[in-house]
């Protein structure tokens, strides 16, 4: 219960210094509360299974997938996790390269939790943010083909990883939006849930690649 009141009085704090953020910040938040082991679950209001919850539901069906005998949907599926693994590494590598930045974490703590300078070198100097936006696109794009080649009734424009690229209509850049000049305490969790995305994709393509599966079997079957 301490350490929920606490992220509560650090998003607080970030949302005053990082005005302009404030939903990217609060849903990324969200996803820290779910995930944090002495919350009780029972008691959130979020709309958000616990990071727990989707990595079994994605492992679940990925393994229903694997053992069926359509060689063409597991290709598919084979395409599509490649796709999202590495997304999910570039998410991993920058976290942790972060992390090592500030210093670590100190009981339980990011290290200099308010200092901008370690976002501004990584994700705007040496363009980390820019690298991740475009594998982002570039996962999109692909993703795009793979679900319109294969018939799978997915709306494309309901992608979960799919960015919100509003800012730039503006004529700002996604990341300097994103990044520049926010604290650490803040990007962490975005990138989880940026990483949370990823993940929720491969739920929703996962899943109609299943149903997909589990037609042609009745189909087979009724031929018996």
């Amino acid at each position: 219960m301490f350490r929920l009141l606490f992220i509560s009085f650090i998003l607080l704090i970030l949302i005053l210094s990082c005005s302009r953020h404030v939903k990217e910040i609060r849903d990324a938040y969200e996803l820290i509360n779910i995930t944090t082991d002495d919350v009780d679950s029972e008691g959130s209001n979020t709309n958000y299974k616990s990071i727990k919850e989707i990595t079994e539901e994605r492992n679940q069906l990925s393994d229903e997938i694997k053992q069926s005998n359509s060689q063409d949907l597991i290709q598919i599926y084979k395409e599509v996790e490649l796709i999202c693994n590495k997304l999910k590494d570039i998410l991993s590598e920058s976290r942790k390269e972060l992390i090592v930045r500030h210093g670590g974490f100190d009981n339980g703590r990011l290290n200099k939790s308010r200092e901008i300078k370690f976002v501004n070198q990584l994700f705007i100097s040496e363009n980390r943010g820019k690298e991740m936006k475009e594998s982002f696109l570039n996962a999109e794009a692909h993703l795009v083909q793979i679900i319109s080649k294969s018939n799978l009734p997915i709306n494309i424009d309901e992608l979960p990883l799919k960015l919100n690229l509003h800012m730039e209509q503006n004529g700002e850049l996604w990341e300097e939006y994103l990044f520049q000049n926010m604290p650490g305490n803040a990007v962490l969790p975005i990138l989880g849930y940026l990483n949370y995305s990823v993940i929720e994709t491969e739920i929703l393509v996962f899943d109609n690649l299943s149903k997909k599966i589990k037609e042609e079997n009745r189909g087979n079957h009724r031929q018996f």
